[in-house]
């Protein structure tokens, strides 16, 4: 994955603080079940919290391997803990898009129910109909 820039990494940075590990590296390390579970998060979630519970010693060379074995991004890792990002891929559908020619429950096709009504400021008094 290329570099990612400074601004971005800032945004990246801010982001995790929010976050809580979502994958861990236990006793196994870097196995393919380990890298699998790290792909299906990535899949679902650009920002991803990763927390080594075991080889806490050798967590400076797994991170950076991680990163390249999931062709991901390595953010930053403080502590125990490592944070990863790959942008989602443009094409294609991805978790929590709509399908084509659906729209969002606001305005979906055929509703019966009312129209949403137009937003007016707090200072803003209703109009009378007479």
């Amino acid at each position: 994955m290329e570099k990612l820039e400074s601004r971005m990494v800032r945004e990246l940075k801010a982001r995790a603080q929010r976050l809580k590990p979502s994958v861990k590296v236990g006793h196994d390390g870097l196995s393919p079940g380990l890298v699998s579970a790290l792909e299906l998060e990535l899949t679902r979630q650009e920002l991803v919290k990763v927390k080594f519970t075991d080889f806490k010693d050798q967590k400076k060379e797994l991170a950076p391997q991680l990163a390249s074995q999931t062709k991901s991004a390595l953010v930053m890792r403080v502590g125990n803990v490592a944070v990863y990002y790959r942008a989602r891929a443009k094409t294609g559908e991805t978790p929590g898009q709509e399908k084509a020619g659906e729209t969002s429950s606001q305005g979906q096709k055929g509703s019966s129910g009312p129209e949403a009504a137009p937003l007016r400021s707090r200072t803003e008094q209703p109009q009378s109909l007479s």
